[in-house]
């Protein structure tokens, strides 16, 4: 009788503000998938760039991010430490998106921190630019306007 192997499916962990939902949060979930089981760290309010005020609490925020069906699980962040996540889900993969830090910049990070576990880093190389709203900041823009 053979014996069937079942491969493990590899944790790719992503990151973000997740304010509000659009096109470019989409594929970035859609990418991560294709690499293996998705973990998102949900920003903390207290933590999440203050170029507009936060539109969406993080509690609502992780429950929306959860029900995506890319998503595999979602969690908040930490409030003092962004790398405490990487420690808690042991990633094999960390996708960056396109906006966010260089590989190496996070890489020397969690090297500096003492993680030990062999992490690879990835990042999406540009956004999506489909839709006229590809962004929450653009989305924010547009709300102003009315």
């Amino acid at each position: 009788m053979a014996i069937k192997v079942v491969e493990k499916k590899k944790k790719v962990l992503v990151a973000g503000a997740f304010q509000i939902i659009h096109p470019g949060h989409v594929r970035f979930l859609n990418e991560a998938a294709r690499l293996g089981q998705v973990w998102v760290v949900i920003s903390r309010n207290r933590n999440v760039k203050k170029e507009f005020p936060i539109v969406v609490d993080e509690k609502q925020r992780l429950e929306v991010v959860q029900a995506l069906k890319p998503v595999h699980k979602a969690i908040l962040g930490s409030e003092t430490d962004f790398l405490e996540p990487v420690r808690r889900v042991r990633p094999d993969i960390i996708l960056l998106g396109p906006d966010q830090m260089s590989k190496e910049c996070l890489k020397a990070k969690i090297k500096a921190m003492g993680i030990k576990c062999r992490i690879e880093v990835r990042k999406l190389k540009k956004r999506i630019r489909k839709h006229k709203l590809h962004s929450t900041s653009r989305i924010i823009r547009e709300i102003r306007k009315i």
